[in-house]
């Protein structure tokens, strides 16, 4: 299925973005500066500040850049799995998870989102976007008796939310998206949200996402 690219990032506002977001993962966003951050280019602040003029600015345009990926991975999971339901959310999270281990700029707007500094600034607010993504996978899984028919859609998508903010610096300092740590704690995210049995539905969408190759080696 073809789909939009995520973003219309030119390729000098990648490499600026690029150059802010590891500046924001080493020293955090109120540490950074737009000093520091054109350093790392061997620019001045005021060349740099030509494109970006603000520390604020960058805010928006990490976030502005995870927004879209996010919208292009539910898109993605959406064409996966049709009847959507736990395995589409899982894949989303998946997807979202490889984003955070390799998009700098994507983990910069997470970084961004819980940082003292930044939630003074009336950034966009993505939870909203993200809230109805996951009630809408939660409302089908019920339909498919893949989640506890008593549980509140709403209630449950902000408390999964709330868990997985957890899981997206876990992913991006310590683990792989995939590996077997940030894999159980998504299932007991899932379990706190109403889920039955997250488990097998993980392994799926993990052997669907990551397939081994017949002939390849195994451990053990």
């Amino acid at each position: 299925m073809s789909v939009a690219k995520p973003s219309n990032l030119s390729a000098t506002q990648r490499r600026l973005l690029d150059a802010a977001s590891l500046e924001i993962l080493e020293r955090g966003y109120s540490a950074s500066t737009l000093a520091s951050i054109a350093a790392r280019l061997g620019m001045t602040k005021g060349a740099y500040a030509y494109h970006y003029p603000s520390k604020r600015a960058i805010a928006v345009a990490l976030i502005d850049h995870q927004i879209a990926l996010l919208s292009l991975s539910n898109e993605q999971a959406r064409a996966t799995y049709e009847g959507g339901g736990l395995r589409g959310l899982i894949d989303v999270i998946l997807m979202i998870g490889e984003n955070n281990a390799v998009d700098p700029i994507y983990a910069a707007a997470s970084t961004v989102g819980v940082d003292p500094v930044a939630l003074d600034l009336a950034l966009p607010d993505t939870f909203p976007f993200w809230r109805d993504i996951v009630e809408s996978y939660l409302v089908e899984g019920i339909a498919l008796g893949e989640v506890d028919p008593s549980t509140n859609p709403t209630e449950a998508a902000g408390d999964f939310l709330t868990t997985m903010i957890g899981l997206a610096f876990v992913q991006r300092r310590k683990h792989r998206s995939f590996g077997s740590q940030p894999l159980r704690f998504l299932a007991v995210s899932l379990r706190l949200a109403g889920a039955l049995a997250p488990e097998p539905l993980i392994d799926e969408v993990v052997r669907a996402r990551h397939p081994i190759a017949p002939d390849a080696p195994r451990r053990g």
